[in-house]
């Protein structure tokens, strides 16, 4: 099953909600002082490169593979980063579902470690996440 980039974003924020995060699509500093007893995951695409393509004669089909790069934020409550357990389980449980999830081909994925946002009050972690992505387009 092959997703296009709309498909894996649904996927990613998909996976941040059950992880246990509102998901919103790119930072804004508003998102986060509205919901100040949420912990949040923005999310949103950093680049893609091309990687390969081919074109197979017998079904008049060209193929392409693209590596797309997510750039994704996490951040815990607004409590005054008394949340640190609770938010590095959240975390945890949001890689986990990523590396497990059977649609995402992730090739690639880097969590930094926890962080204190002084004007936000919240704790943070930022996560690089890469997904190979492979497509088909007949010749017309």
């Amino acid at each position: 099953m092959s997703l296009g980039l709309k498909g894996i974003s649904d996927k990613i924020a998909e996976l941040i909600s059950a992880a246990g995060f509102r998901p919103i699509e790119d930072f804004t500093a508003v998102d986060s002082l509205i919901y100040k007893d949420e912990a949040i995951g923005f999310y949103s695409l950093s680049g893609c490169r091309q990687k390969g393509k081919a074109f197979y004669h017998g079904n008049n089909r060209q193929y392409t593979e693209a590596d797309c790069e997510y750039t994704v934020r996490l951040m815990g409550r607004a409590c005054e980063f008394s949340d640190f357990g609770e938010f590095t389980g959240l975390c945890e449980e949001l890689v986990e579902k990523l590396l497990t999830e059977g649609n995402l081909l992730v090739i690639g994925l880097e969590i930094g470690k926890a962080y204190q946002s002084m004007p936000l009050r919240r704790l943070a972690r930022d996560l690089k996440l890469t997904v190979r992505i492979c497509g088909s387009k007949e010749d017309s």
